[in-house]
């Protein structure tokens, strides 16, 4: 993976912001998750609940996109916590923080922390993730 336009986590420390941006889920977000997981129910599509997993998507993307890991790394945990629900046509932010960085002989090990937060500030997502580097 390139380290262009993406951060390398060898010059983060805790409290670094790895990424931060709002969102808003439209109707098309919705059905697009919807369909790509092939969850048939009418539980999201119809009372306009944008599905929990869509939400904890949005922060591993930014993630994706703003950090660049050597091959080898390997996701070694993760912990979602579902706090409230999203609405289609509510913004949310999403914050990507990092934690705790490890160095144990050649491996690092970084935990990231996870927020998202509706246009109230109320935490509807929360998690941490850990990954391991060589």
């Amino acid at each position: 993976m390139s380290d262009i336009n993406a951060a390398h986590y060898a010059s983060m420390e805790p409290g670094y912001v790895i990424s931060s941006a709002r969102y808003t889920f439209s109707p098309k977000d919705v059905e697009a998750y919807l369909a790509a997981t092939e969850d048939v129910g009418d539980l999201f599509g119809e009372n306009g609940i944008v599905p929990p997993m869509a939400v904890a998507a949005l922060p591993m993307g930014a993630i994706s996109d703003s950090i660049s890991f050597p091959d080898g790394a390997v996701h070694v945990s993760q912990q979602m916590e579902f706090c409230d629900e999203v609405m289609v046509g509510e913004s949310v932010v999403c914050t990507s923080t990092l934690l705790k960085k490890h160095k144990r002989g050649p491996f690092n090990m970084l935990t990231l922390g996870i927020e998202v937060k509706n246009e109230t500030e109320t935490v509807v997502y929360y998690g941490k993730t850990s990954v391991l580097l060589p």
